[in-house]
């Protein structure tokens, strides 16, 4: 890893790939032993993780899918051989940081392959963990792990709705809008622990704080992903005093972006969780478009904010993905501004990002 990160700062010496061919003949060694009949070791797994979503560290436009795949197959057996039960406990901290891990990554795949959100199953047990475990801080999670397992689901359910929309019809599938229906009431009740409830970081650039309203952006994007792509939703979630019933599907979508976007303002640019940052920035920046002249000066200024987030980001983790984000939202914004009068829901960052070839891991 070490190796890898350091090539995206110009060293381009045969070291990262000669590491990452070395790590690639561990772990299938120590998938052979499985195959032996062996218990699958915690730093295997975790080594198949890592191994796979820094694959776009040595290229960004390598997902590390057949990676994601291996894992996946791996981390149901993990689960098998060990107590899930004790998650909850402090000392359960390499069973909790693994979870995370697998969690953090099905949401970065859910951006780039088609699947149908039965997908995530194995994954529910650990929304409906007791609330002392979701208040355990991870590196890759935050203390959003059920949030992030939500936010999966709604990412893959996003996906498929683009592809029907440009192979089928543009009209809603209505077994689609009953998935994000339900995906909807279910990000409602997912449960956030407050700042009091979150356990001491120890680590002064990254407070409880800090935690919770990533958490909390990662919820907020989730609806509002599900919201440009499924329309109807607005009739039923959004509709209350504070927002009166004639304001359009799209400036309640912008509205909700820039909600996100001032929450993210919040939190300094030195915070150490601007790792698992990218893609509340691209979800709420595709977001911007000028829907009105009103709406003008308002959206340049959070598309200035954006880029410029997504800029110091990148000179601070020196990842190329993140200038492939920013790449992204540039696209998005070009085609917006080109056909105003088109909906909102037709230019999606999904949709970029493929037909520019521009598909990367985006954490």
């Amino acid at each position: 890893m070490s190796a890898s990160h350091l090539s995206q700062l110009g060293n381009n010496g045969s070291e990262p790939l000669t590491f990452q061919t070395e790590a690639i003949s561990h772990i299938a060694r120590g998938i052979a032993e499985i195959d032996s009949g062996a218990k699958t070791r915690d730093d295997l797994l975790l080594g198949i993780i890592l191994l796979g979503m820094t694959t776009s560290w040595h290229d960004p436009s390598s997902l590390g899918l057949c990676h994601f795949h291996g894992a996946r197959q791996l981390f149901r057996i993990w689960m098998v051989q060990n107590d899930m039960t004790q998650l909850q406990l402090p000392t359960s901290y390499t069973y909790r940081l693994i979870v995370s891990s697998m969690v953090y990554w099905e949401v970065m795949a859910a951006c780039l392959i088609d699947q149908d959100i039965d997908a995530f199953s194995y994954l529910d047990m650990f929304s409906t963990q007791p609330p002392i475990f979701f208040s355990y801080p991870c590196p890759w999670t935050g203390i959003g792990t059920g949030v992030l397992i939500h936010l999966a689901k709604c990412l893959a359910l996003v996906r498929r709705s683009r592809t029907r929309y440009h192979t089928e019809s543009a009209s809603s599938d209505s077994t689609l809008l009953d998935k994000a229906f339900a995906l909807v009431q279910g990000l409602e009740t997912t449960h956030i622990p407050t700042v009091e409830e979150i356990q001491n970081t120890e680590d002064l650039f990254t407070p409880t704080d800090h935690l919770y309203k990533i958490a909390l952006c990662h919820q907020l994007i989730a609806k509002l992903e599900l919201y440009k792509s499924f329309p109807e939703l607005h009739q039923v979630f959004s509709q209350s005093p504070d927002r009166p019933m004639q304001i359009d599907h799209d400036q309640q979508n912008l509205q909700l972006a820039i909600e996100i976007l001032k929450i993210m303002e919040t939190i300094p640019e030195n915070s150490r969780t601007v790792a698992i940052q990218t893609l509340i920035f691209i979800s709420a920046g595709s977001s911007l478009g000028f829907h009105s002249a009103q709406a003008r000066e308002i959206v340049t200024y959070w598309r200035r904010f954006v880029l410029n987030r997504l800029y110091r980001l990148y000179h601070r983790l020196r990842l190329q993905t993140i200038n492939q984000a920013a790449a992204i939202l540039k696209e998005v914004w070009l085609r917006m501004d080109l056909d105003c009068e088109s909906p909102i829901m037709q230019v999606h960052w999904m949709d970029v990002m493929v037909d520019s070839k521009l598909e990367t891991i985006l954490g």
